[in-house]
């Protein structure tokens, strides 16, 4: 406040009705800054409330996939309890189906070979009487060594399989 002091009373009068122009200068600075500080506020809140928002979102997709991969989970569970099942029940079905099945090793193949007639010499040679309709089928499988194939016979019934055993 650099101006001099009124010196009269009309000048009083004067500097105390019309305000000092620094003064409201001054204060309309400060109002200004006021406003702005304010303002950034205003749009701070708006940003802390739309990154609310969006936090808000986010965290209901987390919740929806918790509940999503937790259904999946119990899901997957139950299909690996199925598969298991079902896996366990093929190897008692393959067993069963093999129940009748004997496998013969180290006969030699020949040429032009009548594998049903093989199997009732054997048949004869462990004094069991094996007739044609007691083997179902008969028939060579390979092994890790290729001259040597082995003989699976699946008989008509256990009975006629075990004739031979």
């Amino acid at each position: 406040m650099g101006e001099k002091a009124p010196s009269s009373m009309k000048e009083l009068l004067k500097f105390v009705i019309n305000p000092n122009e620094a003064l409201r200068k001054e204060m309309q600075d400060e109002n200004a800054s006021f406003k702005k500080e304010l303002d950034d506020l205003v749009r701070g809140m708006d940003n802390m409330n739309e990154t609310f928002e969006e936090l808000r979102k986010t965290k209901q997709e987390l919740d929806s996939l918790k509940k999503e991969h937790a259904t999946l989970k119990v899901e997957k569970e139950e299909l690996e309890r199925y598969v298991s099942d079902m896996q366990t029940e093929m190897t008692q079905l393959k067993q069963f189906i093999r129940k009748q099945n004997i496998e013969i090793k180290g006969i030699p193949q020949e040429p032009k070979e009548s594998l049903a007639e093989i199997i009732q010499k054997i048949g004869e040679k462990v004094d069991a009487k094996l007739e044609p309709s007691d083997i179902d089928v008969v028939h060579r499988v390979p092994t890790k060594e290729p001259t040597q194939t082995n003989i699976i016979v699946r008989f008509g019934s256990c009975a006629a399989r075990d004739k031979l055993l």
